[in-house]
């Protein structure tokens, strides 16, 4: 269910019904850049070359080479040559002799053209202006605790989601995880290669059951940091191993800045099964 808007307003009751209520957050209390969203309501949106995947926002995708031969793609080259060579009527020699050298170059080697296409494309500065935010259904998750939650010596953030997304600066929604990358198609319409490649994972990745917030409007790096009210916390999980020192700085920031009224938890190692459980801390 990716979403872009202008009116939040507008789409609130269809994404009420289909967001989780609460989203959370892993973080690692030892950084102060992690706490500093619970501290100063800070959320930094993270330039997709910085993702720990390196495929995320930048998905690879899969050519049905064959299509090269068919009369079509031709069709499609000369609408691009047209872009690139404006000088050259399109029922002129040059222009034809352009776009016969163009297929014929693609011929050689497909997969080494459109390789080093996507290469170029993926290093450059086309991603500068995005930014993400990612947030997951799911406050109990192990492996996410070791990844994201210093060995679930951390914290987890619980933020109301409709919230939050109220004053996102951009879309939103669920990461979809497929085994391969989304096959394109050089001739089909542009309607059927819309997979939205920006909430596109390897299936690797699908213990994160990840819902994230996107940014399209960067311009510099104090674009990434969005301000946001601290009303939108609802909740703290502790790690299941995390110090009595950083336990009580939590829970003394809990009391003073948002006045007892975010839910407590602490993470527990179930007694009759494996997993976790949540237990309320009252503070």
């Amino acid at each position: 269910m990716p979403k872009l808007f202008n009116n939040f307003a507008e789409i609130e009751q269809e994404v009420t019904a289909a967001v989780p209520p609460i989203t959370y957050k892993y973080r690692d209390w030892n950084d102060p850049n992690h706490q500093s969203i619970l501290t100063k309501n800070g959320i930094w949106f993270t330039h997709p070359k910085e993702l720990n995947d390196p495929y995320d926002i930048r998905v690879p995708v899969r050519f049905d080479y064959s299509e090269i031969e068919k009369p079509e793609f031709f069709e499609v080259l000369k609408k691009q040559t047209q872009i690139r060579f404006p000088q050259f009527p399109p029922d002129s020699r040059e222009f034809r002799v352009v776009c016969d050298n163009k297929l014929d170059l693609i011929k050689e080697n497909p997969k080494k053209h459109f390789d080093e296409n996507y290469l170029e494309l993926r290093e450059s500065d086309l991603y500068d202006r995005i930014g993400v935010f990612s947030l997951t259904s799911d406050s109990l998750n192990e492996t996410m605790w070791a990844h994201y939650g210093n060995n679930s010596k951390g914290f987890c953030i619980g933020f109301d989601t409709v919230g939050l997304l109220k004053k996102a600066p951009g879309g939103f929604g669920f990461v979809d995880y497929e085994k391969e990358p989304p096959l394109h198609s050089f001739i089909r319409p542009i309607s059927e290669n819309q997979k939205d490649e920006m909430y596109i994972k390897n299936t690797k990745w699908e213990y994160e059951k990840e819902f994230r917030l996107l940014t399209f409007r960067i311009k510099s790096d104090k674009d990434r940091l969005f301000n946001f009210n601290p009303d939108v916390i609802k909740e703290i999980v502790l790690g299941s191993l995390i110090s009595n020192e950083d336990r009580n700085e939590i829970i003394g920031i809990l009391k003073k800045k948002y006045k007892k009224k975010v839910q407590l938890f602490i993470c527990k190692a179930s007694a009759s099964s494996y997993g976790l459980q949540r237990e309320e801390i009252n503070f």
